[in-house]
């Protein structure tokens, strides 16, 4: 038995051993680079999906169809309007609502839905890019899309590298 097929037997058997333990495995202790790489792996051997989505990689969330890239705010008349850059996927307050939204438009662009060497942040209403992209013009069409997101005023891309 050669040592690359024991070891992606080994790395088979930890997975679907995994799976049983998988609300264990991402509790609140668990950090959330943890969680990517086991999604990562899990998702590359089951062959689950091909891509992980922004959302799901960057905040552990699922895409829904009641997200949007820029929706309306759910105020009532007696609480204060919510700031755009604070606005989440549903029109809730969201403290990391700007960068939450940018993912999603991510995931909406064919051609941005596979990069997972970036990583997306928010400074008040400062779209921050961090990590590696494979072009300047990926990069470009990333500035692109995140200034069409309702409540960016900037996009900081001061920590991306070309790769």
């Amino acid at each position: 038995m050669s040592k690359s097929y024991r070891r992606s037997k080994n790395l088979s058997v930890f997975i679907s051993e995994s799976v049983n333990y998988e609300n264990y495995l991402f509790s609140d202790r668990c950090s959330r680079w943890l969680k990517s790489l086991y999604y990562l792996i899990k998702v590359n051997i089951e062959g689950n999906e091909v891509f992980m989505s922004w959302l799901k990689r960057l905040f552990g969330l699922e895409q829904s169809k009641s997200n949007q890239v820029n929706p309306t705010a759910n105020n009532d008349t007696t609480t204060q309007t919510i700031p755009p850059e604070r606005m989440g996927l549903n029109g809730e307050y969201d403290q990391s609502g700007l960068a939450k939204r940018v993912a999603l438009a991510f995931d909406q662009d064919p051609q941005l839905n596979d990069i997972d060497t970036l990583w997306v942040a928010q400074t008040g209403s400062t779209v921050v890019l961090k990590g590696k992209v494979p072009s300047q013009d990926i990069l470009n069409k990333m500035v692109s899309v995140a200034n069409t997101v309702n409540g960016s005023s900037n996009i900081d891309t001061t920590a991306v590298s070309i790769s």
